[in-house]
């Protein structure tokens, strides 16, 4: 992010998905969580939302608060886990999302990177 001109300090990431697996309400074991608190850890206002998990669950286990869907652009996005809503969002809805360029960060690699301009995946 910093490599594109964003300033972490005043930067906002939409973190999308935070269950263990794809389509399961399991948070147990989750790996998504220590992500989101690095990216806590480097001054990022992150915001997380995952369909299948339980609000009350994420915050009593990780003290992770989920939001209902996302709210405002976002200076980056992170596709955590392959959920198949995910998988089903157009480029298109992704940009909607994205405050300027889209930054996209695929961790599970379910998109096509050829599609974006800028896309990351592991």
């Amino acid at each position: 992010m910093i490599e594109k001109g964003k300033n972490p300090g005043s930067s906002k990431v939409l973190v999308m998905g935070i269950t263990f697996k794809e389509d399961v309400a399991d948070i147990r074991n989750s790996k998504v969580v220590d992500m989101i608190k690095e990216l806590m850890s480097y001054s990022l206002n992150v915001h997380v939302v995952d369909p299948w998990a339980s609000a009350n669950e994420v915050a009593h286990e990780y003290g992770i608060s989920l939001i209902d869907e996302p709210v405002g652009k976002y200076d980056g996005i992170v596709l955590a886990v392959g959920h198949q809503a995910y998988k089903n969002l157009s480029k298109d809805a992704l940009m909607d999302l994205s405050n300027g360029e889209l930054l996209l960060f695929d961790i599970k690699g379910v998109k096509d990177g050829k599609e974006f301009d800028f896309y990351w995946k592991l």
